[in-house]
């Protein structure tokens, strides 16, 4: 069995991933994913895999934008995986849940056919007599 690998600093992870090198998002993931997705979880996510997964490719999508040391990195990662919990609370929110409850036991009939119901046979072809044909 071969012994554990050591880990590189945090620096040479994140200049790595900066460079486009899948190695460095590898471990910047491995390292900070698990710690995203338990916040997640704290905090009532209804799916912390999605959201861990959108808050990491978030980071990696902006990582040029990125200045900082480590606990920057940290906290920086965070506010996204804040912002990605409250966008989908948003969203959740929005979508009405519809429960068997909800559904009408009879069809609903359209505006038309109430208006021909309420109307006799009779008032309609007086009121389409009344129409002027159109050349």
């Amino acid at each position: 069995m071969a012994p554990p690998q050591k880990q590189p600093p945090f620096d040479e992870m994140l200049h790595r991933a900066r460079d486009g090198d899948g190695v460095g998002f590898d471990l910047l993931y491995r390292n900070y994913a698990g710690r995203i997705q338990a916040f997640a979880m704290a905090r009532g996510a209804a799916d912390p895999e999605v959201v861990t997964n959108d808050t990491m490719l978030r980071a990696f999508q902006n990582l040029n934008r990125f200045s900082g040391d480590e606990a920057a990195f940290v906290r920086w990662i965070f506010t996204i995986a804040r912002n990605r919990l409250i966008d989908a609370h948003r969203s959740e929110t929005r979508r009405p849940v519809l429960s068997d409850d909800d559904a009408p036991e009879q069809p609903v009939a359209s505006a038309e056919d109430e208006a021909l119901e309420h109307m006799s046979r009779d008032a309609v072809m007086d009121r389409l007599s009344s129409l002027t044909a159109t050349p």
